[in-house]
């Protein structure tokens, strides 16, 4: 069984109805990664195909585990490439270091309203933002004793 992208696909479906085909748009990767105290975060977009023709494309946010304010601040953008610019853009995701020990979180970012090209297979990505706070332990006294048959010593 034989599967084709979207993109291809829809190269296809444009070729056989005489329609000139539209160049693609598309994440240039599905997974991104930053550290919380790496802002912003940048996030690449890729045009390929015919790129005679003007295009545009909305980038928002879909979804993830991180909380917008105070994990990420992100206003959706729309990305554009003049007739002939075949070049990769770039969209940043400012992180927010909250200051709280938790484990990884994830923004996921998503491709609509295209105009002048078709979106292509790589129309989500997923940005990861990698905790930075370490967590401390220590003791409420420098020095503690207790006396040798005393049993269990309660230290905190």
């Amino acid at each position: 069984m034989t599967f084709i992208k979207r993109s291809a696909l829809t190269f296809i479906l444009l070729s056989l109805f005489g329609i000139a085909h539209a160049g693609v748009v598309e994440f240039n990767a599905t997974t991104f990664s930053t550290n919380e105290i790496t802002t912003p975060a940048t996030i690449t977009l890729k045009r390929t195909g015919d790129t005679t023709a003007a295009a545009s494309v909305l980038v928002s946010v879909t979804g993830g585990t991180a909380l917008v304010t105070s994990d990420y601040t992100f206003t959706p953008a729309t990305v554009s490439w003049a007739a002939g610019d075949a070049a990769n853009k770039t969209v940043s995701v400012v992180i927010v270091d909250d200051r709280v020990v938790e484990g990884t979180e994830t923004v996921t970012l998503g491709l609509s309203a295209v105009t002048g090209d078709t979106i292509g297979a790589d129309s989500t990505a997923t940005l990861s933002i990698l905790d930075y706070e370490q967590g401390t332990l220590q003791f409420s006294s420098a020095t503690l004793s207790v006396a040798e048959n005393a049993g269990t010593a309660s230290i905190s």
